[in-house]
């Protein structure tokens, strides 16, 4: 009786261009067409034989009356190995092909507040008629986001730049986003819309993760001003319907005041000073960089950018053009 323990060492010890050659070899019976099905000389054939022979410690291939028979040995081999070779080469059809309007796939993605209002919507959209099978699970954001985009565990990130990504993460530009200043409909602030207006409002103020501050506030204090935060949120999803029942203000880019705007009665004012808009980018982990899937994920999700920036600058256009009564967008100096 053979030893498996022998049998799984020498497999394992024989090269996996050695196990082509002995599959062309078991099927065909005949060194010349092997030759020919594996894209190399007879000789060289001869020698992969030789090679086997050796590493297996069976001649596998023996002279019959009508030709080479196989051992008994190479008939135990012949069969799994031609299902081994039959699923790899189905596994890289597969990589090499992805057809989205007929996969059924689950793609994860971490975004924000921006994500879901903005994005969301617009990608379920498409997703509805161009690709019915494929699910998206969004998850929040998390200081590990690098990490966990190389363990596999999430597919893409969309989020502003932030803390260094760690190495092997890639990104591209999603969208740069401007700002706008949303008030209640009918806010009185609205007929007289200047810096020093800006600055006697009570303001809302998003913070995801509590820290101190914005780049407004920033901005302001730069050159001697300040303004006064009545309410800190942790998130976008309720400030809009606090700014709606009040006369506070909400700062936030355009898309997501956007989104807002189509469920309560806001005004979107441009900013009575000077922002620079707000970069959002799609990081990735390089591992993906040429799965299929992943591509069209990427892309998908890069053409649902471009719509979004479309109607954000639409929205700003609008605001400044003066429907609402607006006075311009004064600097700050």
């Amino acid at each position: 009786m053979r030893d498996s323990h022998t049998d799984a060492s020498h497999a394992a010890s024989v090269e996996p261009a050695l196990l082509i050659a002995l599959d062309a070899i078991l099927q065909t019976r005949n060194l010349t067409t092997a030759a020919r099905r594996h894209g190399v000389t007879p000789s060289a054939m001869s020698h992969k034989l030789r090679l086997l022979r050796a590493q297996l410690g069976d001649p596998l291939l023996v002279r019959g009356a009508r030709g080479m028979v196989r051992t008994t040995r190479a008939e135990a081999l012949a069969a799994p190995l031609r299902r081994a070779l039959a699923a790899l080469d189905d596994a890289l059809a597969q990589q090499e092909d992805f057809d989205p309007a007929s996969a059924r796939r689950r793609f994860i993605l971490s975004t924000s507040d921006y994500g879901e209002a903005v994005v969301m919507p617009k990608v379920m959209a498409h997703l509805a008629h161009a690709a019915p099978g494929i699910d998206i699970e969004i998850v929040a954001p998390t200081p590990d986001l690098g990490e966990r985009l190389e363990r596999g565990t999430l597919d893409a990130v969309v989020a502003p730049a932030g803390p260094p990504m760690p190495a092997g993460t890639r990104r591209r530009a999603f969208v740069r986003e401007g700002f706008g200043v949303a008030l209640r409909a009918g806010h009185p602030a609205r007929r007289r819309w200047n810096l020093a207006t800006y600055l006697a409002l009570g303001h809302v103020l998003i913070v995801p993760r509590g820290e101190r501050g914005s780049i407004v506030d920033d901005l302001l204090a730069a050159r001697g001003h300040e303004r006064r935060t009545v309410v800190r949120m942790p998130s976008f999803a309720s400030a809009p319907a606090v700014v709606a029942e009040t006369d506070l203000c909400l700062t936030a880019p355009t898309g997501l005041l956007a989104a807002a705007r189509r469920n309560l009665p806001l005004v979107v004012l441009p900013p009575p000073f000077e922002l620079p808009p707000l970069a959002i980018y799609l990081y990735w982990h390089e591992r993906v960089d040429l799965d299929p899937a992943q591509v069209w994920f990427r892309e998908m999700l890069a053409t649902v950018g471009a719509s979004v920036l479309a109607g954000s600058d639409r929205l700003t256009r609008t605001r400044r053009g003066g429907p609402e009564g607006t006075r311009g967008s004064p600097d700050l100096r």
